[in-house]
């Protein structure tokens, strides 16, 4: 069972204007709202978290292809939130929702990798893309 005074407490943690988002708390909140939601049962494997993945960036390429600039959302006649921004934070959100579940300290990952990347030369690895 999801803790609803958790989620409320992360809702109020990184929506309040002006507060200093932790991007922890994000993580957490994700995952518990994806919980609360149902879509945990059944679990997902790594394969469908991949490819769920996956599809949200081929969500956002489709918008670019069909013109819209990537940063412009607005919302559908449902109040839902469109355009390549939302699709991004849905990538984000699936990788949160996934870290959370797995107890994958995304932080410390992003941090660590941040370090490493700074070391490295410029254009490292050759590649032209």
């Amino acid at each position: 069972m999801v803790d609803q005074t958790r989620i409320a407490q992360l809702i109020e943690s990184v929506t309040a204007p002006g507060a200093l988002q932790s991007l922890a708390d994000l993580v957490e909140l994700c995952g518990l709202i994806e919980e609360d939601k149902g879509w945990r049962d059944p679990p997902q494997s790594f394969g469908d978290f991949i490819a769920l993945s996956h599809s949200e960036l081929s969500e956002a390429l489709e918008e670019y292809r069909i013109g819209h600039s990537e940063a412009v959302s607005w919302n559908n006649a449902n109040g839902k939130p469109e355009g390549i921004p939302s699709e991004l934070a849905d990538v984000l959100i699936r990788i949160f929702s996934r870290c959370q579940m797995k107890s994958i300290d995304i932080v410390d990952a992003l941090q660590l990798k941040t370090r490493y990347n700074m070391t490295r030369p410029h254009r490292h690895g050759g590649k032209v893309l």
